[in-house]
């Protein structure tokens, strides 16, 4: 079930689209997913072989199954159905060199040519791969659930192994059962919209797993899932990371620097003897050129050394502008913003801490995270877990986490009396409270009785 809030924002944003023309109606998905089944469909590809077969899938013209799914953006096919495009000519496994007109295969480091007869076996591969998937896709009913799109994950990687982890396949069979799969053809596009919606991804590897997820939200909303996946491409824009970064230098937490990045609207690391990155790239060179800098400064081993400047280099050039940040001490996060600027190298604002980056600070209240001790010995770590990165989007939308404030409300059963009493009844209620009134009129004082303060 989708919180009501995110529920609200994605039916806004679904009627100014539809207004604005930027969806196309159950009719005119219909058509387009008819025109494709009747030019690339199962039983059409089945009665081709040979070099029509190979120039019908692989052929790099405006009449074949590949530009179809890479490039057609037109009136017979919109770009509405998910994007492929990008990486090596090979992400379809093979194509035909314009310069040579000869078949490649291979990877993009190790390229090798092919007879057209070789070609033409891999395109009948490719044709008989798809036909058993669209077989399996058959038996797949329209409300499944989780575990049969588990089992379709394991059918497809064995009866289908080229095509069930490919880009292209998942986008030619969201095409052929577009009420049966989302129209993120990644895992990476696929976890981050379920984790913006507060779902749980599903674990293990494949594009197929997360399926019966977005059907069951479009179901919810009753759209077409390919207007759930126009809708959250709009509303959610790029996938992003969640960054954690220290604010104390070294192993004394007296030796902070939150009240700089608060005050400076920044977030900042120390190191400075790693020098000025601007300009730099994330690379084995570079970071092996920061490992040996910290190394002499600070006499550190070799493998700290390089675990730390890789560290201090992906803030430099991995964060981006958007990012969300969270600033920490220990396992207590202080402050959640978002990335706002570049990079720069400010020893000027901070000796100690001169490698920054500008922040807009959405959060300053101390918090903790479900998993507190993900990244507690690093400078700079990436957020993974899903608890926390689920965490992380409810306090960006403003969700409070009750779960957690109704386990550390308090560790007794008696009811509190008075004002207190008061004040635990709307918290069991609502999740929240909120105390008012001008300086010295107790609002701490009667936080602090209820139990209230500094709880996440």
């Amino acid at each position: 079930m989708l919180d009501d809030r995110l529920k609200e924002n994605l039916r806004s944003a679904h009627g100014r689209m539809l207004e604005a023309g930027e969806l196309l109606s159950s009719q005119r998905l219909e058509e387009c997913y008819s025109l494709f089944r009747n030019r690339f469909g199962p039983d059409v590809l089945r009665q081709l072989d040979g070099e029509q077969l190979l120039d019908t899938m692989h052929m790099h013209g405006k009449d074949s199954l590949v530009y179809w799914l890479e490039f057609k953006n037109d009136e017979e096919l919109p770009e509405h159905f998910g994007r492929i495009g990008g990486g090596s000519a090979l992400n379809f496994g093979i194509y035909k060199r314009k310069n040579t007109g000869i078949w490649m295969t291979g990877s993009p480091q190790k390229q090798e040519e092919l007879s057209v007869g070789d070609a033409v076996a891999i395109a009948r591969r490719h044709r008989d791969q798809i036909v058993a998937g669209a077989e399996i896709f058959s038996g797949l009913t329209g409300q499944a659930k989780d575990n049969e799109y588990s089992y379709l994950q394991q059918e497809l990687d064995s009866k289908a192994p080229d095509v069930s982890r490919a880009a292209w396949g998942h986008k030619y069979f969201s095409l052929l059962f577009p009420e049966k799969l989302d129209g993120f053809h990644t895992e990476k596009y696929q976890r981050f919209h379920l984790l913006k919606l507060l779902q749980r991804p599903r674990e293990g590897e494949g594009l197929y797993l997360a399926g019966g997820m977005f059907v069951r939200l479009a179901h919810e909303l009753e759209w077409p899932v390919n207007h759930l996946t126009m809708v959250l491409n709009q509303i959610n824009g790029r996938p992003y990371r969640v960054w954690r970064v220290g604010t104390d230098l070294g192993e004394e937490r007296s030796n902070t620097i939150w009240p700089l990045m608060k005050d400076q609207d920044c977030v900042a690391i120390g190191w400075p003897a790693g020098g000025d990155l601007s300009g730099l790239g994330h690379s084995q060179k570079f970071k092996a050129q920061i490992a040996e800098r910290i190394s002499k400064q600070y006499d550190l081993p070799a493998n700290v050394a390089s675990r730390k400047a890789g560290e201090i280099l992906r803030f430099a050039t991995v964060m981006a502008e958007g990012d969300p940040v969270l600033a920490a001490s220990g396992g207590q996060i202080l402050g959640l913003g978002r990335i706002a600027g570049p990079y720069k190298f400010d020893p000027q604002t901070h000796k100690d801490a001169p490698h920054q980056r500008r922040v807009d600070w959405q959060l300053t209240e101390e918090f903790n995270l479900p998993k507190p001790q993900e990244g507690l010995r690093t400078t700079v770590c990436l957020l993974k877990s899903t608890d926390n990165l689920i965490d992380v989007e409810k306090r960006l939308l403003g969700i409070p986490s009750l779960a957690k404030r109704k386990k550390r409300l308090p560790g007794r059963t008696e009811r509190l009396k008075g004002i207190p009493g008061r004040i635990q009844s709307i918290l069991e209620r609502k999740g929240q409270v909120i105390l008012y009134g001008p300086p010295g009129t107790g609002k701490t004082f009667w936080a602090r009785r209820t139990g209230l303060l500094n709880l996440a």
